[in-house]
């Protein structure tokens, strides 16, 4: 919340962040070590195209009225 995200937005974030892991840990009990690793591959790509964005603050722009 300190990046200017809101509540909700936080929440979110986390929410995203323990079902990432906890399909991380279903993969890796189901389908062994190199389907996991490969997961975690996807999921390091797509942080790194999106950590821009998560690394700027977010600040609620006012309307006009």
């Amino acid at each position: 919340m300190d990046k200017g995200y809101t509540q909700k937005q936080a929440v979110f974030i986390l929410y995203g962040i323990s079902a990432t892991f906890g399909m991380f840990a279903i993969i890796l009990m189901e389908s062994g070590v190199w389907k996991a690793l490969s997961f975690a591959l996807m999921i390091v790509a797509i942080i790194a195209i999106g950590y821009k964005d998560l690394m700027k603050p977010h600040v609620e722009k006012k309307k006009d009225e």
